[in-house]
């Protein structure tokens, strides 16, 4: 095998990593890291996701695919900023200058979506200024019925002034471009000096939404029906649903954007890090935090629909999800209750703090890539210049969203950024650091050849699966089984075919290896083993990838990063991610795009 190649590898006393800014402490990276990936979809997606999947049987799922796909690719940011110390662009040009184009597409997508994220949380803000009017200007109209809850007069005409798709007349609401300035200036107050500044903010920003949940929760735990919210939401449990395709890729989608993956985020937060950071352990703190506060914002809205559904008599208030949830049948509630100004100041606070964490990490995304490139060498700019021109174009980007077609394009413009988008960059990154990079040490153990074979021909297998699965099944089925099956067959036979062709063609030195070592330099994950030794040895200098003392630590030191990180990040995640993708083009073309207000994918953040 030959010397491993470290020229990549940032010097750690380069000048300029050691002037790079860091975090306070291990503690405020953490927080910014959880306040990134705990979102608005927190608060109103997961619960409802769980609660139409039904209840319990939605966990297993989401828990499987938290730990096999969500923690991998994330460990995996956060691995690639701490060892290249800088961001997306940066990090996947170090491993090869042909996938900075991947570090550009995540951060430019980020930036599309915190461009219309910071609308939400306009809508967010208007709400807030209007629970201190009396009477609550989205106080429930008549009786409780399911039509008044859901009637949603005050949000699409007093907070959108929602116009005719067909006939636009592209006017600017003036309450909401006010709101949405108010809002990109504390982002920038908050990051215009990057890590230094937000790593201070976010012992407010992420602490506090937490304990307003709890206090909403406790709130709405004393409410009538609230019980028969909580069975709705987690308690039931319908084991049938495990069997229906759908639940497995809704899970999926959740863990994948809940988490601020591909977008640029944990690379940059990461890159302050010391070489030194144990990232191992910070990946699992923030999976996890993730996760529970997800089950907790559950609780506290699914005590509220409860209310509601005891007080309108009917179970459809379950149904209600998104922004529906979060601007009409949420605040309708709140309306009903004892001090509901109060309550409204509370939850819509809540809203505000929730989003902007993940809102500003986006923005440092890209302020991070800019500041570390060229760019910012050649015309002198610093973090705070680099903060403001960035949150000054984001401003205007945003402003076509206040327009009375705003909703329509917001809707439009997520649908294909983050359902087709984001899934396409994830598989990309894992291609990138799970095929690509280390490729060169494979070419030299047994020949580029016998490499490129097996390469290509797991990918046509790959390929060829898919159509074939899909093209088998009814486009309105959803078990795919049978058809599936018949995918993996096709996708076994060209692959088996691949690998005996690629070790018939190894090279001269490949020969000179026994069937063991030349199997593994042509199917191994060399790529993530070195960013596995990266972050174990951050713990044991001394660990090394397939030594069997070392391996062993990884099953009792939770910080530690066993082998199964390499064959997820280079087989399963891939594969599981061009399924997803693949399903929901064929999803969208048999069944045409529907826009719907607040259905945006965005909320998952």
């Amino acid at each position: 095998m030959a010397d491993e190649d470290t020229s990549h590898l940032p010097n750690v006393m380069d000048t300029k990593i050691e002037k790079r800014a860091r975090w306070h402490s291990t503690t405020s990276f953490i927080l910014a890291a959880v306040g990134s990936a705990v979102g608005l979809g927190n608060v109103w997606r997961f619960p409802y996701l769980v609660s139409k999947n039904g209840g319990a049987p939605f966990l297993v799922p989401y828990i499987l695919c938290l730990v096999f796909i969500g923690m991998p690719i994330l460990l995996m940011e956060l691995g690639l900023g701490q060892m290249f110390q800088g961001g997306d662009i940066e990090a996947f040009g170090r491993m090869n200058s042909r996938l900075r184009g991947i570090g550009l597409a995540s951060v430019f997508g980020s930036f599309v979506i915190v461009t219309y994220y910071m609308v939400i949380l306009s809508y967010a803000g208007i709400y807030f200024v209007s629970s201190f009017m009396s009477p609550l200007p989205y106080a429930l109209a008549g009786d409780v019925t399911i039509e008044s809850i859901t009637d949603g007069s005050f949000f699409y005409v007093d907070v959108l002034k929602q116009g005719d798709v067909d006939n636009p007349t592209f006017e600017m609401n003036g309450s909401m471009v006010l709101s949405l300035l108010v809002l990109w200036v504390l982002v920038y107050l908050t990051i215009f000096n990057g890590v230094e500044t937000a790593g201070w903010v976010v012992y407010v920003t992420v602490p506090l939404p937490i304990v307003l949940i709890i206090i909403l929760l406790v709130r709405g735990a004393m409410l009538p029906g609230a019980g028969g919210g909580i069975e709705q939401y987690i308690l039931k449990w319908n084991g049938t649903k495990l069997e229906d395709s759908t639940i497995w890729v809704e899970a999926t989608g959740q863990v994948f954007f809940t988490l601020s993956v591909c977008m640029g985020v944990m690379t940059a937060y990461s890159s302050h890090n010391t070489v030194k950071h144990q990232v191992g352990r910070d990946e699992k703190i923030i999976s996890i935090s993730d996760m529970l506060i997800a089950l907790l914002g559950g609780f506290t809205v699914y005590c509220m629909l409860g209310y509601l559904a005891a007080e309108a008599g009917t179970d459809e208030v379950y149904k209600i999800s998104s922004m529906t949830l979060a601007f009409v049948a949420y605040p309708a509630g709140i309306s009903l209750l004892t001090g509901s100004h109060f309550w409204g100041v509370l939850f819509f606070l809540c809203l505000i703090l929730l989003g902007v964490d993940s809102a500003f990490s986006m923005v440092e995304a890209v302020t991070t890539v800019i500041t570390d490139s060229w760019i910012s060498k050649r015309y002198k700019l610093g973090k705070p210049m680099v903060s403001l021109l960035v949150c000054m174009f984001g401003f205007i980007c945003s402003l076509m969203y206040t327009m009375d077609v705003g909703l329509s394009l917001l809707d439009t413009i997520d649908h294909y950024v983050n359902n087709w988008g984001m899934i396409f960059l994830g598989f990309m990154e894992c291609i990138s650091v799970g095929w690509m990079y280390k490729f060169e040490s494979q070419a030299a153990s047994v020949g580029a050849i016998s490499v490129y074979i097996y390469n290509i021909s797991f990918f046509v297998s790959l390929l060829l699966g898919i159509i074939v699965g899909l093209t088998s099944v009814d486009g309105e089925s959803t078990s795919s089984a049978g058809a599936g099956g018949y995918g993996v067959l096709a996708a076994i036979i060209v692959y088996g075919i691949g690998l005996v062709t690629s070790l018939l063609m190894v090279g001269e030195e490949g020969k000179k290896l026994g069937l063991g070592s030349r199997l593994w330099a042509i199917m191994g994950w060399h790529g993530p083993d070195r960013l596995r030794k990266m972050i174990n040895c951050t713990d044991n200098p001394s660990w090394k990838p397939l030594d069997w003392k070392s391996e062993l630590e990884t099953l009792y030191k939770p910080h530690l990063v066993s082998m199964s990180f390499g064959f997820l990040l280079k087989y399963f995640i891939p594969t599981i991610l061009w399924v997803l993708f693949f399903t929901t083009s064929r999803k969208t073309s048999t069944m045409g795009m529907v826009v719907t207000p607040g259905a945006t994918k965005l909320l998952e953040c």
